[in-house]
C-alpha cells in the first residue's frame, strides 16, 4: 500500500538532478541516485553556481528577479 502511495504521489516526475553548486559531496549524490532508483527515475548530475543566491540575498536584483510589491498582484506575464 506504501509503494502504491508513492506511486500516485511522484507519478509526474521524470529525474532526480543533483546541481553540483559548491564542494562535492559524494554521500549526497549517492543518496540522490538511490531516491531516483527508488522513485524508478532518471538521475542527472548537473554544473550550477551560486551567483543567483548571492543575488537574492545581498538584494543586487536585476531583470532575473521579480520584484512584487505590497499589495500588488502578481500576474503570469511578469513571468515571461
Amino acid at each position: 500500500m506504501a509503494m502504491e502511495f508513492n506511486q500516485m504521489l511522484y507519478a509526474n516526475y521524470q529525474r532526480v538532478a543533483y546541481i553540483h553548486t559548491m564542494d562535492r559531496e559524494q554521500g549526497d549524490i549517492d543518496y540522490s541516485r538511490k531516491v531516483a532508483d527508488f522513485l524508478q527515475v532518471d538521475f542527472t548530475e548537473l554544473q550550477g553556481n551560486m551567483d543567483l543566491f548571492r543575488a537574492l540575498v545581498s538584494g543586487e536584483w536585476d531583470e532575473r528577479f521579480i520584484i512584487v510589491e505590497p499589495g500588488q498582484i502578481l500576474e503570469q506575464k511578469q513571468f515571461m
